[in-house]
């Protein structure tokens, strides 16, 4: 995973140590680790493109609270844990994580969750064409629609109808994108309005189905 920078949240020393080591051993650079929370929310600007966020921080700001900001600012993330108890669990689960990392952990366990972040760290959304392989950067893309076997990508620059199935989509798509109906998963940083019952995007009434509400929130 050459070129992907990451950031680290972990308040046990030889633990943070430890993961960057495997990390970094897996071509990834490590843009920052954090011991508090709050040092990585004073900051105003930080490039990356993932984090791996330990539960439990020292400091008053927990990994949850840093999970949240990675949901806002659209960057797919790791849990580091060792804790198990049902609500932190439930808790952090609302958050989307990609994967947990269980401690204590080995490297197998990172390779593992790295693989699950592949497709989350891509620039783009890959498809076939008839003209060949072509990446859709996923900033350009504002909502995608299901139509039975196809997808349609609406994008800024217009609409692109795929030969795909919505759910295989899903998973090629980073945090940003939430599914907001049956049919519908919008970019979340493209979002105008929200209204009871549709969304506006870019001028065009998307519709939000009662299951998915919570979503939005």
């Amino acid at each position: 995973m050459e070129g992907v920078k990451a950031i680290i949240f972990e308040d046990e020393l030889f633990t943070a140590m430890n993961l960057k080591n495997i990390l970094e051993s897996q071509k990834i650079t490590i843009v920052s680790t954090f011991y508090q929370g709050e040092d990585f929310l004073s900051l105003d600007t930080l490039d990356f493109d993932t984090a791996f966020i330990d539960i439990q921080l020292a400091g008053k700001v927990d990994g949850i609270e840093i999970a949240k900001k990675m949901n806002q600012l659209g960057k797919p993330f790791v849990y580091i844990t060792a804790n198990t108890e049902s609500g932190t669990i439930e808790k952090a689960a609302k958050t989307y994580p990609v994967t947990y990392i269980p401690k204590p952990f080995n490297e197998l366990n990172v390779k593992i969750a790295l693989e699950l972040l592949k497709p989350k760290i891509s620039k783009g959304l890959k498809i076939n064409g008839q003209t060949g392989k072509r990446e859709i950067n996923f900033d350009s893309i504002l909502f995608i629609k299901s139509d039975d076997v196809y997808i349609e990508i609406h994008t800024t620059d217009g609409k692109i109808t795929h030969r795909q199935l919505l759910k295989e989509v899903a998973n090629e798509l980073p945090t940003q994108f939430k599914r907001v109906h049956r049919s519908y998963i919008v970019n979340a940083n493209k979002i105008d309005k929200i209204f009871k019952k549709k969304l506006l995007i870019n001028g065009e009434e998307v519709p939000v189905s009662k299951s998915y509400e919570d979503v939005l929130n």
